[in-house]
């Protein structure tokens, strides 16, 4: 059996501009900076590592990972903070046979993000550039360590 090589490629959406007033009075203007989202592929299937923030960002990920024609079967959120998890919903429109997947302390954060105090404040910073419906990942299921593994094959 011939092994397939991976490729990685990194999708970059820029800073967003806040409304909202600045913590200090001077310096940036109120925003977040840059954020990525990585396309780890082989021969015929792909994972993404995190969905990012807005409508707009999750639709230009989703024509990026579209260019590299892969089934993209899996959406991995690694963390639960909101700008790594907002955009799963439009994603996962657009790509209805993937799977997204977090570890458990992951989803446990991501339920206080998606409080009502943090949607609705992220919903003005933001404007209309919000999801209309956030979605969990489910949570990722554990595997043997590495050393089973290799003690399992024949």
């Amino acid at each position: 059996m011939a092994l397939s090589r991976l490729v990685v490629n990194v999708f970059t959406a820029p800073g967003k501009p806040m409304v909202g007033e600045r913590p200090k009075g001077f310096g940036e203007p109120l925003g977040f900076d840059p954020i990525t989202s990585t396309l780890i592929f082989g021969e015929h299937d792909a994972v993404l590592v995190e969905a990012l923030t807005t409508v707009a960002e999750a639709k230009a990920l989703a024509d990026w990972v579209a260019l590299h024609h892969r089934n993209l079967q899996t959406i991995y959120i690694t963390h639960g903070h909101f700008d790594h998890f907002y955009g799963l919903s439009v994603l996962l429109d657009l790509f209805p046979r993937a799977r997204a997947i977090a570890a458990p302390k992951s989803l446990d954060l991501m339920q206080r993000f998606l409080l009502p105090r943090w949607t609705s404040s992220s919903t003005s910073a933001f404007r209309d550039n919000w999801p209309r419906s956030w979605l969990y990942p489910s949570p990722m299921r554990t595997t043997p360590s590495p050393s089973r593994v290799m003690n399992c094959t024949s």
